[in-house]
């Protein structure tokens, strides 16, 4: 119970820290929909498409590899781990971040189609080292367990990015080139704000004996998280070649609201690797992992249902009348982003076990189903099919991995519960469709019979516990 409560407080905080950047973030929704076109959204949806893919392949998933032995280290080794991983990976990312800024011209005319611009990729170059370095260092604040170092981090990143936004796009209109040049300014800020804190444990230094153990556990992870990733754009990469740039811009958006179910995702990722390798092979590890697959589940999918009852509201309130028609995309979206969080819980065996190679055999499978689904059903549905194609590969990878990793390590885990819960959201997607232009009090009380539905369901009993644990502490404290 004490490795699941402070599990919930990191989760807590990471949450209100991701919550608050989003909440800065939206708030230039409103006005970058009303000067931005949709096929503007889509380019800045592109150029950070690219600088992600390019974030894995220079990351190479030393980070893992440091993180997977930073426990078992202490003093000058520690810091020599963090050192060499730090040093590999920012070196690759300069590399790369200078192919980038040099070949603007050509990567802009490659991917785009025009030079018009080459100025952003430019931008985009000087942005992967530092988004590279910020991610790193952020990682070390997660397995030192210090959520508010972390917090104060990616808000200043947040607010200053927003500041810079708000300056370059509004008051001195440099449009496309001022909304990526913010993004570069807010890393600056992230990264001077982190290196104050962990500057006693950068050095630029490399131990290959640490680098080829670190390289041995990260490297057989970059397919699966190359996969995660393509499966991940795939969709909106096909939008560009089959349907038009103004599209990807609505889907953009449907994309920006989601996120804030990407939040919970986020925060829940971001707690639970430290947390899972600190009970690893510790009593009551297996209960812990069950806990926590159900209630991240119910959680995730207890706040998606708001955004799908109210999904037509939500972007009347936030975007431009060009962008109205992105409300239908936001409710299987929402739940594809649920989804793809429980892989990473369900295969704890593979971590436990060292086999992270068997990640791969899952997510390329959901691959290959997210390609089939979204080819298919973008020609018979147009650009819905891109999340009904993300959902569908989420789901496949989540059953191959849950069944492989439990071989490896077998957790006993409340699949009935699990069931009833998706079959709720599912239904509540259904309903929302058929009366997307009904009244709000209909949909209000749809809202709260599906989320009290899933909360007696799955979480009841752990806010019983909860209540009792802080009631009996409130006691003692008073009588004493």
């Amino acid at each position: 119970m004490n490795s699941m409560r402070t599990l919930g407080k990191e989760v807590i905080i990471y949450g209100i820290s991701g919550t608050i950047a989003r909440f800065i973030g939206m708030f230039l929704m409103p006005i970058y929909t009303r000067i931005f076109t949709p096929s503007d959204y889509g380019v800045i949806g592109m150029i950070n498409i690219i600088g992600s893919a390019v974030v894995i392949v220079a990351d190479l998933q030393i980070i893992h590899g440091m993180a997977r032995y930073f426990n078992e280290t202490e003093g000058d080794e520690r810091r020599s781990l963090i050192g060499t991983g730090y040093s590999f990976t920012i070196g690759l990312a300069v590399l790369f971040g200078f192919i980038i800024f040099w070949g603007s011209t050509l990567w802009s005319s490659l991917i785009l189609h025009t030079t018009d611009y080459a100025e952003l990729f430019k931008c985009l170059g000087l942005q992967i080292p530092l988004s590279v370095s910020f991610s790193y260092m952020l990682y070390l604040l997660r397995l030192r367990h210090q959520p508010v170092k972390y917090m104060l981090a990616t808000l200043g990143m947040a607010l200053f990015s927003i500041l810079c936004g708000v300056l370059l796009v509004i008051y001195m209109k440099l449009g496309l080139i001022g909304a990526i040049l913010a993004q570069v300014l807010g890393f600056v800020f992230g990264n001077a704000i982190a290196l104050f804190f962990e500057y006693r444990d950068l050095k630029v230094t490399i131990h290959w004996n640490k680098l080829k153990q670190m390289a041995a556990f990260g490297f057989p992870m970059v397919p699966a998280v190359a996969g995660t990733w393509l499966q991940q754009v795939f969709g909106q990469v096909l939008i560009l070649s089959m349907i038009s740039l103004s599209e990807l811009g609505i889907y953009s958006v449907a994309l920006r609201v989601a996120s804030a179910l990407f939040l919970f995702q986020m925060a829940f990722a971001l707690a639970w690797s430290p947390y899972a390798l600190s009970v690893m092979n510790k009593p009551g590890d297996k209960e812990a992992y069950a806990d926590a697959l159900r209630i991240y589940a119910s959680v995730g999918f207890l706040i998606a249902i708001p955004f799908i009852v109210f999904a037509r509201e939500i972007i009347v309130i936030l975007t431009d009348p060009n962008f109205y028609s992105s409300y239908k995309l936001i409710g299987v979206t929402a739940i594809a982003v649920v989804v793809e969080g429980i892989p990473m819980i369900a295969g704890v065996g593979t971590i436990v076990t060292k086999k992270t190679k068997y990640n791969s055999i899952a997510y390329y499978a959901g691959l290959v189903v997210t390609i089939i689904v979204t080819i298919y059903a973008i020609k018979e549905l147009g650009v819905i099919g891109v999340p009904l194609g993300l959902l569908s590969g989420r789901l496949v990878q989540s059953i191959i991995i849950y069944h492989i990793s439990q071989k490896l390590y077998f957790v006993q885990h409340d699949l009935i519960k699990l069931y009833f819960v998706m079959m709720l959201v599912v239904v509540t997607l259904a309903l929302s469709v058929f009366m997307a232009n009904t009244g709000i009090l209909l949909k209000l009380m749809i809202m709260i019979i599906m989320s009290s539905c899933v909360f007696f369901l799955c979480l009841h009993t752990e806010v019983v516990k909860a209540y009792q644990l802080v009631f009996a502490k409130a006691q003692k404290d008073a009588s004493a």
